[in-house]
Formats: C-alpha cells, structure tokens, sequence
C-alpha cells in the first residue's frame, strides 16, 4: 500500500494502524489451533462448530438431523424416536414419533379388545347379552345396570377390579358414588366385602382382597361416609360369583361386594 503526495501525517499515522490492526488480527487467527476456535470458520475443516470456544460436533440441536439431539456438543439420538412401528419394540407404537404403549384408549385396539392398563385385551363382552342378568356391557366390561334408587339401595350392586389390581376403575366409582348416597338413606352399617378370581395363592388372594375392601372403604369416605359406619373383609377366592377359569368368569369374581347389617 502507497501513500499519494500530498497526504497528510494524520493520514498516514492512521492508515499505518489500520494494517497493524489487520496484521494483530491475522496472526491472532494463526496462532489458533484445532480445537480451540473462536467461530465456526476455525472447525469448518472438521465440519464441527464452535462451542464455548472449543470445536464440537454440534451446538444445536438443528445440527443433528432428524432423530438426534444435541447433548453437550455431541450428536445423541433422542430415546423412543421413531417413524414407524417398526422403530419401536414388542407392541409399542409409534405416534408423534416417539414410541409409547400399545394402546392409550379403546379405539386403539382391534375389535373384540379394550385398552386395560396401556395393553389391548380381549374384552369380557360385546353386548349386554354376554353378561349376567343385571349387568350390561359397556366398553367391553360387564358393570351393574342402572337401577331404580329404591332397587339400588336395596341391594348395592357390586363393583369391579381388573387384574390383580386394588385401585378403582372409573365405572366402579361411579357407582360408589350412588352407594355414598344410600348409606345416608338406609341408616345401617356397611360390610365392604373383598373378593378375587382363582389365580394365586391362597394368602396372596386374602391380602388382595383385603387391599380391593379397604380402597372401596377408603373411597367412601372420601365420599362423606363416616368409617365408623363401614367394616371390611376379605374372602379371598373362596366365594366366587361364579365358577369357571375364563376372563368372563375371572372378572365377575373380581369384584367388593356390599351388605346391610
């Protein structure tokens, strides 16, 4: 670079600082070695970009691809990730590209099943004929009827578990709901009685029993039902409603039964 006659020293002065500027900066850049950098031009030749001033495979998850996340620079594939249900194990399935449980409702499964605990089963029934006289079929489950109030209270229809589980389904709350209100009507104390199919150990069966009597108790109170007015106890598999080793018949035995006394 040359300076024309006539300029001035101040022209020159600085013009003399611009290109030590351009030399510190360039030799600043030299002296940066791989895998230090101070932009992504210092680990392009790596095809990295820079993080926190050191090359790294990614900053962001963008420079992943599809799948892959960005996890402390490194590409890392996302758990679950899928784009069909090949992707995904046993009977899980792929929605929203990520694998999850084989059923989330009813309509996830093929007909004659249900969705019972994120698994589709065989469904109890189909139509209200497939269950004992008082019951119909609703979402592939045999459940009381609905009743007159006075029948109702009469004689509390009882409720029902799925497998090995003491936990209330909805449609067993649902009636609970009704028991709540015949217990103020009839003034009596309440056997909350807990009962389960043949599977399983005699013991195993009374502690099961015995959980499904006090969930049932424990949801009445929480209904306004005083404890004091309610008692428990468990047969175990010693009572069956009906005898048989089919799930129809192994859900007609799981199930708290009520009476007045």
């Amino acid at each position: 670079m040359s300076f024309h006659e006539g300029s001035s020293f101040l022209d020159k002065g600085w013009r003399w600082g611009f290109l030590l500027l351009v030399a510190v900066s360039w030799l600043g850049s030299a002296c940066i070695s791989y895998p230090d950098c101070e932009n992504d031009d210092h680990c392009k030749e790596q095809s990295e970009f820079c993080l926190n001033k050191k090359c790294a495979q990614c900053r962001v998850d963008t420079h992943c691809g599809e799948g892959r996340r960005c996890v402390a620079g490194a590409c890392e594939k996302i758990p679950g990730f899928c784009k069909g249900v090949s992707d995904c194990v046993g009977k899980e399935k792929c929605r929203n590209n990520q694998c999850g449980p084989e059923c989330l409702s009813n309509v996830d499964c093929a007909n004659g099943e249900r969705c019972d605990n994120n698994q589709c089963v065989a469904s109890v029934c189909v139509t209200d004929a497939d269950c004992p006289s008082g019951q119909n079929c609703r979402d592939g489950l045999c459940i009381a009827a609905e009743v007159q109030s006075g029948d109702f209270c009469d004689a509390p229809p009882p409720v029902y578990f799925d497998y090995d589980e003491s936990a209330l389904r909805a449609d067993s709350r649902d009636t609970l709901r009704k028991h709540a209100e015949c217990v103020e009507k009839v003034k009596k104390r309440l056997l909350v009685e807990g009962h389960c199919d043949e599977r399983g150990t005699e013991e195993y069966n009374l502690a099961l029993g015995e959980r499904r009597a006090k969930s049932t108790r424990d949801y009445l109170e929480q209904l306004g039902v005083r404890r004091a007015v309610m008692k428990t106890i468990s047969y175990g598999e010693s009572k069956p409603a009906k005898f048989g080793s089919t799930e129809s018949v192994f859900q007609l035995n799981r199930r708290c039964e009520f009476q007045w006394q």
